[in-house]
């Protein structure tokens, strides 16, 4: 991956052009609406059954962005899908922006390699000290998609 130092900052910036991307732009887009709208369910579920214990827990899906308030500190997840780039974007209140790309039947981070649904694992049980299963979420809802 080639990437080019920004004028403003010693960061590199990544071009949309050092990607290979596995999926076309269409099924970028339908994956990624089904992905956040299974995401929020299971969200959803997590909430209703009583593991996700806030009175304040909220979700909002519109459009491409899933909000997540956590009904803690007001810290809140937004995850939205980037079409030209073809990437679901996470911001955490926790660790920060993160940039996923599709392979494999997942959304990983390329700068370490980890999935989104491992970061949320990790930062959900952190929060609400529960394992809120989002690794077999994106396993189950991945085995279902034809590529």
């Amino acid at each position: 991956m080639s990437s080019k130092a920004s004028s403003t900052t010693n960061m590199p910036q990544t071009l949309i052009t050092d990607f290979d991307f596995q999926i076309s732009e269409s099924q970028f887009k339908d994956i990624s609406e089904r992905y956040l709208c299974s995401l929020a369910d299971h969200l959803d579920g997590l909430a209703s059954s009583g593991s996700i214990r806030n009175d304040e827990f909220d979700l909002e899906y519109s459009g491409d962005v899933l909000t997540i308030s956590t009904g803690l500190k007001n810290m809140k997840y937004v995850i939205n899908r980037q079409t030209p780039n073809r990437q679901m974007w996470l911001s955490s209140p926790i660790s920060g922006p993160f940039r996923y790309d599709f392979a494999d039947k997942s959304w990983f981070y390329r700068r370490t390699g980890e999935k989104m649904a491992d970061l949320l694992d990790r930062e959900f049980k952190e929060l609400y000290g529960v394992n809120c299963e989002f690794h077999s979420f994106e396993r189950n809802f991945f085995s279902d998609i034809e590529i």
